[in-house]
């Protein structure tokens, strides 16, 4: 387990990268070290020899001793400074670059490798794979990771995968408002792209939804889930940006609570994330802003960042409560199918995998996370090989080519205000430290 930016992860690959990289940096310092100090120790040596000659009271064995005490001086202080090298590098894989955090760079995998399979393959054209995202920069990635899964397993596995459409609002309300799922049904080697799910059932529920399946006749031995999180900071400053952007207005009021929310605020605020009463802070504090004689993105662009910053949180409510509800059911319904594998005198053996990833680091470390998610679905299934050009070639991808810049925005500034905002700052505080725990937690289950 690495501290370096592009190497926290659940993957083995990655963390022999950042051992390799490690390892050469500290040969790189050692050789300099070498380098400097080798003139010193001949220069060391040939002025205590031009004393001695000059010195005929000195004895031949008295040279060699001076010598040798002269190379042991020098071999110490070689050994420090390659000392000092190592800690220095082994500082700076801790440290990193500016972007090296757990909240944007760690992968976390929740995995059980399965011995379900007699014959040794992982047949993973046997189970359903889940894209799961917030936000239209979300969305797009996942298409783009869906493109390259449909190539990588018709290259590495065989078989075709299936899309499938999923209607978010289309949830059972099983006993009352607070106890929506939204409905689907996944058969083995068909993949879902949910943006925005409403997950507020019970995690037992929720388990039923994702593991059961309608087709007996095939077999599905569980479902792959890449869950495409955002730092929830960056995700309200992209909402604002988006908005003022917009050239169509746009009439719609952003600070209407809804249905969704008071779902998201009955479970949530048992959490301690977000309380009924941090909910109406947030849309009263919008209204007090909002005016509806003017389109919501143009009173954006009027507006100073502070205030319309607060009307955003607003719009984007919705998105950041449903993504830190998830981060809690998704480890629920895993714990749960992890369950059945410590009572194996069940007929069924199933796999819940959840791979959690931001897109703060998918676009800060495209190539690394690339490997990550290719390592999560193939494992050794796909050449390492394979893995590193696939990830090479989508890094050389100009950024807009990977993800809408428009939907994008970077702003230190922005996201003080909103760490320094009464009201916002310590909901988003607490998505973001439940996004970070979930990031540096990390669950191996060999089985």
């Amino acid at each position: 387990y690495n501290n370096d930016a592009d190497s926290i992860s659940g993957s083995a690959s990655t963390s022999s990268f950042s051992f390799s990289s490690a390892s050469a940096m500290i040969s790189d310092m050692m050789e300099v070290a070498g380098n400097s100090f080798k003139p010193t120790i001949g220069t060391l040596q040939e002025t205590i020899e031009e004393g001695d000659e000059d010195d005929s009271d000195r004895s031949n064995s008295n040279k060699l001793l001076r010598r040798r005490h002269v190379n042991l001086s020098a071999a110490f202080c070689g050994a420090v400074v390659i000392i000092v090298c190592i800690v220095s590098a082994i500082a700076k894989l801790g440290t990193g670059d500016p972007g090296n955090s757990s909240l944007y760079s760690t992968t976390t995998t929740f995995t059980t490798h399965n011995d379900i399979a007699t014959d040794g393959n992982p047949h993973l054209q046997k189970y359903s794979y889940v894209f799961v995202a917030y936000d239209e920069v979300g969305v797009a990635l996942a298409k783009q990771l869906f493109g390259q899964l449909q190539i990588s397993m018709k290259e590495h596995v065989g078989g075709n995968l299936t899309l499938i459409d999923v209607d978010r609002h289309d949830y059972v309300r099983t006993a009352g408002m607070d106890t929506g799922c939204t409905q689907f049904n996944l058969e083995q080697g068909q993949v879902a792209i949910l943006e925005e799910p409403e997950f507020h059932c019970s995690s037992a529920r929720l388990k039923k939804i994702f593991m059961e399946h309608r087709d007996g006749s095939r077999e599905k031995w569980g479902v792959k889930l890449i869950h495409l999180t955002r730092n929830p900071f960056n995700m309200a400053v992209s909402n604002y940006c988006r908005h003022v952007q917009e050239k169509i207005a746009s009439q719609a009021s952003p600070c209407k609570p809804g249905g969704t929310n008071h779902m998201n605020a009955g479970f949530l605020g048992k959490a301690g994330i977000m309380s009924r009463d941090d909910f109406a802070d947030i849309f009263a504090a919008c209204k007090e802003i909002h005016d509806p004689n003017y389109p919501y993105n143009k009173l954006l662009a009027a507006l100073p960042p502070e205030k319309g910053l607060r009307m955003s949180v607003s719009d984007e409510s919705i998105g950041l409560a449903l993504m830190a509800n998830d981060l809690i059911k998704f480890r629920e319904v895993y714990q749960l199918v992890d369950h059945e594998w410590q009572n194996k005198n069940r007929n069924k053996l199933r796999v819940f995998d959840v791979l959690t990833m931001t897109l703060d680091s998918w676009i800060d470390y495209p190539d690394s996370r690339m490997k990550d998610f290719l390592d999560f679905v193939f494992g050794k299934s796909m050449p390492a090989s394979s893995k590193s050009q696939i990830a090479a070639e989508y890094a050389r991808m100009p950024l807009e080519q990977r993800l809408p810049t428009e939907a994008m925005c970077d702003d230190d500034m922005l996201v003080d205000v909103l760490r320094n905002d009464a009201i916002l700052s310590g909901p988003l505080g607490r998505i973001e430290d439940l996004l970070e725990s979930v990031l540096s937690g990390k669950t191996e289950i060999e089985r």
